[in-house]
């Protein structure tokens, strides 16, 4: 599957920006499994969704972001994530997901949803709390979530006031 769109993003409360985000995704049910996440322990698919993603022609009328510039001609960064949702059928939902993304195809693509899941460079949301009636009564703390806390492997470590910077760090809405 692959599309093309128009991404509005911020970099700040006053600093929206855009990019043409291009993304080719391949995503397989790999096996099954029992998963504890803070909602319970429920019976799930494994997914694995993997992207090649394209973010390139970053523009802003912001202020803040006048000092952006590209450090190279074509102003493209190119990437690739792996993403694992655990889908329980019993609530319709996936109860834990795991993304995280990387200049190198052949790092992310070839981790197992367990490296994913414990990778400190992923973002890992969960189901906490759930119910039938659109409320969701005594939530549950998470035992997995977390937003990643090391850098994403194959782009620059360090902020700096290029465009591909922020392209690379702006998560995609995959």
């Amino acid at each position: 599957m692959g599309g093309l769109l128009l991404d509005h993003s911020k970099a700040g409360r006053d600093a929206e920006w855009q990019y043409t985000y291009h993304a080719i995704s391949q995503s397989h049910v790999i096996g099954t499994e029992k998963r504890h996440v803070g909602a319970g322990t429920f019976d799930t698919f494994v997914i694995e969704r993997n992207t090649a993603w394209t973010k390139r022609d970053p523009h802003s009328a912001s202020k803040m972001l006048r000092a952006q510039h590209c450090d190279d001609a074509d102003c493209t960064v190119t990437g690739y994530s792996k993403e694992v949702f655990w889908y329980a059928p019993s609530v319709g939902r996936a109860v834990l997901r795991a993304y995280s993304q990387s200049g190198d195809s052949d790092y992310i693509w070839n981790r197992s949803p367990e490296e994913i899941l414990r990778d400190a460079s992923s973002l890992v949301t969960e189901l906490v709390g759930y119910s039938s009636d659109a409320t969701c009564r005594d939530p549950h703390p998470p035992l997995l979530a977390r937003v990643p806390s090391a850098p994403w492997y194959g782009f620059p470590l360090f902020m700096n006031d290029t465009w591909e910077f922020l392209m690379q760090r702006d998560m995609a809405r995959e």
